[in-house]
């Protein structure tokens, strides 16, 4: 059985910045170490593999998936040196009706460059190729990766599907999407698929299960422990972690938001 935390070296802890440390609190649950290990395995075997290895991290909006990346992003921070700023891991946010040229400028605006949105597409991704060297990128994360389904005539962007493929095979450099399961359509397309692999969807906790509910009050528990405060608020009890769950659906966004709210 678990030993319950110190609380002692919370008493002395203002009111304010106890409001500070639950809104930046991050409960490391099985569910998001998978996703955080698929980061690192994407990362760190492709340096050892003649083929960048690429992911994605699937699951619908609240499960953590940016909670995953921003995590993954802060153990390589930016540096700054002389000749360059250094970007180990970078982070891409894909605008909607995602097209050659803009996925090239969206890369150029991640990496700092002030003329990210001048030029052709031949321009926009030589530069792209060029600056992903300079700044150092081992990885690539793409986030709204969805962007390249349309779901009103419900087809791929094809275009853009072929324009990361050549990317992927000019630099070498690994590339992780995350998004909606919509991006599965992206991801079994011919220009895709093979080179997609790893895979992993982020799915809402479940209670109609015994294994999902002790999956739940698990996380429950790992929360409470990390909540600064004197007391447990035995949020992992049966009767107290069926009522969290009715609250927040399972939810892992809106159960920090319930939690945060709370305290």
């Amino acid at each position: 059985m678990a030993s319950s935390p110190d609380r002692t070296k919370w008493k002395t802890m203002a009111a304010e910045d106890r409001i500070a440390a639950v809104n930046t609190l991050l409960v490391l649950h099985p569910r998001f170490r998978d996703a955080v290990n698929l980061l690192k395995r994407c990362h760190e075997d492709s340096r050892r593999s003649a083929e960048p290895l690429c992911g994605a991290l699937l699951g619908n909006s609240g499960v953590g998936k940016t909670s995953v990346i921003d995590h993954y992003r802060r153990s390589f921070p930016v540096e700054e040196t002389e000749s360059a700023t250094r970007q180990r891991v970078l982070t891409v946010t894909l605008q909607p009706n995602a097209k050659p040229k803009g996925i090239a400028a969206d890369i150029l605006f991640a990496l700092r460059d002030p003329a990210w949105s001048v030029g052709t597409v031949p321009t926009l991704t030589n530069r792209a190729v060029s600056l992903l060297d300079h700044c150092g990128v081992e990885l690539i994360i793409l986030d709204e990766f969805h962007h390249l389904f349309d779901s009103e005539r419900a087809r791929v962007m094809t275009q853009a599907a072929q324009w990361l493929k050549v990317l992927i095979v000019n630099t070498r450099i690994p590339v992780v999407v995350s998004g909606m399961p919509e991006a599965t359509y992206v991801l079994n397309a011919e220009h895709t698929e093979r080179r997609f692999k790893d895979r992993l969807v982020f799915r809402c906790f479940n209670w109609r299960t015994q294994p999902g509910r002790r999956e739940f009050r698990g996380m429950l528990r790992k929360l409470d422990d990390a909540i600064p405060l004197l007391k447990s608020s035995g949020l992992s009890d049966p009767d107290v972690a069926g009522r969290m769950y009715l609250a927040c659906r399972g939810v892992p966004d809106y159960l920090m938001t319930l939690v945060r709210g709370a305290v």
